[in-house]
């Protein structure tokens, strides 16, 4: 069995004239999101033939995110609120705890907001992940199975 990847992004930019849940990517968001997918397949993260696990927030702004980047491989789509902005991270880091001891997958994609990815990544691997996700920004996480160990892979950004 390979090493588990975990992948953290914040969600395209948004329309900031409408409630929060409500908020869609707006042209250069979609953009944004499109190019680090493009970035994430170029570097044979997302293939027609890589099997992940997506989950979003279900707010349409993740959504929307998700959705884009999940055309580029074969994914499971779903929807936690527990990657609501204000959510505690203690669910996720249970979660992903288990899915690694358990053996169940070996890729999952979180897609959320500020400041829940920042907090998450913390509570993962540690406060030397202390970091603001800019819009669309994936960080690609990977626990080596040998060693026990969390190790940051690469962050992916979208172009200005």
């Amino acid at each position: 069995m390979e090493d588990f990847q975990l992948f953290l992004m914040r969600h395209g930019r948004a329309d900031n004239s409408v409630p929060d849940a409500s908020r869609v990517l707006t042209s250069k968001g979609k953009a944004q999101v499109k190019d680090v997918t493009a970035q994430l397949s170029q570097a044979g993260i997302l293939t027609a033939k890589t099997s992940i696990h997506f989950f979003h927030s279900g707010f349409l702004r993740a959504e929307e995110t998700a959705n884009i980047v999940q055309l580029s491989c074969d994914a499971i789509l779903n929807k936690s609120e527990h990657l609501f902005p204000e959510s505690s991270p203690q669910f996720w880091e249970e979660e992903i705890k288990k899915i690694i001891d358990k053996k169940a997958w070996d890729r999952v994609f979180l897609v959320g907001h500020l400041p829940y990815m920042s907090k998450l990544a913390m509570r993962i691997v540690g406060p030397e992940m202390a970091m603001d996700f800019t819009t669309a920004q994936v960080v690609h996480l990977e626990f080596k199975r040998d060693t026990q160990k969390w190790k940051l892979q690469k962050v992916y950004l979208p172009a200005k």
